[in-house]
C-alpha cells in the first residue's frame, strides 16, 4: 500500500517533534539543576563546621576536649552537660563553671580545640590539692574517679543555628588503665633540638677547664 506524501500532516508531526524536544530539554535542565544542587549541598557539607568531643589526659589532668574538625568556624555553640561526672563533681567551682558554660554560647575556629577541666588523674601520693581556692585530698579525688570513670557524661545542644549535638561517653572510653601518653614526632624532635642547643653546666665546666689548660700551654711556649 502506497501512502501519498501529500496526505501526511507534516505540520502536526513537526509540532510533536518540537514538543518532544522541548520536553527532553526541560527534563535535562531539571536533572542538571538537581545535580548542581546536590553538588552544592555536598560542597557545603564537606566544608561545614563539625564538632568532635573527647577526654584526654594531659599534664596530670583529665580534660574535656571539644575540637572543630570542620573547615568553617563553629559559632553560637550552645550546650548542656549532665551526668554524674558533672552533677556529683567534688568541686563546686567546677560544677559552677560548667553551669556558666551552658548559659554562654561560644565559638571554635576550624582546626582549633578548647579544653575544659574535669579532674586530676589518680596518684598514690595523698597530698593536698588546691583548686579554685577549694582544698581536696588526693585520696578524695581518687575515690571520685573510682566512682565516675564509667559514669556517662551527656552533652546536648546546637551550633551554627542548625546542627545538633548529641554525645554520651565516659572517661574510661578514652582513658585506658595502663595506657601511656606518647609524644608525637614533632614534639620529640623539638625537644631534641632544645637539648642540643642548651649546654648543661656540668658539661660546660670540663670543657672550660680544658680550654684554660690549652691557653696556659700556648702562653708558656710563647
Amino acid at each position: 500500500m502506497i501512502i501519498a506524501l501529500c496526505v501526511i500532516n507534516w505540520t502536526a508531526i513537526s509540532a510533536v517533534i518540537t514538543a518532544i524536544t522541548a520536553l527532553v530539554a526541560v527534563i535535562a535542565l531539571w536533572q542538571n539543576k538537581q545535580q548542581i544542587k546536590e553538588m552544592r549541598q555536598q560542597w557545603l557539607e564537606d566544608r561545614r563546621a563539625r564538632l568532635s568531643f573527647g577526654i584526654i589526659s594531659n599534664d596530670g589532668l583529665f580534660l574535656l576536649r571539644i575540637t572543630n574538625v570542620g573547615k568553617e568556624t563553629a559559632y553560637n555553640i550552645s550546650m548542656t552537660l549532665t551526668g554524674d561526672p558533672i552533677d556529683k563533681h567534688y568541686s563546686e567551682a567546677v560544677k559552677n563553671s560548667y553551669a556558666r558554660l551552658q548559659n554562654r554560647p561560644f565559638a571554635i575556629e576550624a582546626g582549633v580545640s578548647k579544653y575544659f577541666y574535669l579532674s586530676r588523674i589518680k596518684s598514690d601520693m595523698d597530698s593536698e590539692i588546691t583548686l579554685y581556692r577549694e582544698k581536696f585530698m588526693q585520696s578524695d579525688i581518687n575515690k571520685w574517679l573510682d566512682n565516675n570513670m564509667d559514669s556517662p557524661l551527656h552533652i546536648a545542644g546546637t551550633y551554627c543555628g542548625r546542627y545538633s549535638i548529641e554525645e554520651s561517653f565516659c572517661i574510661s572510653d578514652f582513658i585506658m588503665e595502663g595506657s601511656m601518653k606518647i609524644k608525637d614526632e614533632l614534639v620529640a624532635s623539638i625537644e631534641g633540638i632544645q637539648k642540643g642547643l642548651v649546654l648543661n653546666n656540668k658539661q660546660y665546666m670540663p670543657i672550660q677547664k680544658s680550654l684554660d689548660v690549652i691557653a696556659k700551654k700556648i702562653t708558656k711556649e710563647e
